[in-house]
């Protein structure tokens, strides 16, 4: 029943992308990453910074995951 709660229960986040200029006619994309539940946020400059920001804001999971969720499996539930 411990995972199954978790996969109900979800999480909201608000992701905002914008390309930044930073002059000499160089751009690079930056964003936010903010849980609506805990007002948490974080910045970040690349993709691999969402990803470990997203993932350092939800709880750890993965004692209760079935092995291939942790190799990147498919662990979606679908119900009916």
């Amino acid at each position: 029943m411990g995972i199954k709660k978790h996969f109900d229960q979800g999480y909201l986040f608000t992701v905002r992308v914008w390309l930044e200029d930073l002059g000499d006619n160089r751009t690079e994309w930056r964003g936010r990453i903010r849980s609506e539940a805990s007002g948490e946020e974080h910045y970040f400059c690349n993709w691999p910074g969402l990803l470990e920001h997203l993932l350092g804001m939800l709880p750890d999971l993965s004692a209760g995951l079935p092995r291939n969720a942790e190799e990147g499996g498919d662990v979606s539930h679908g119900k009916g």
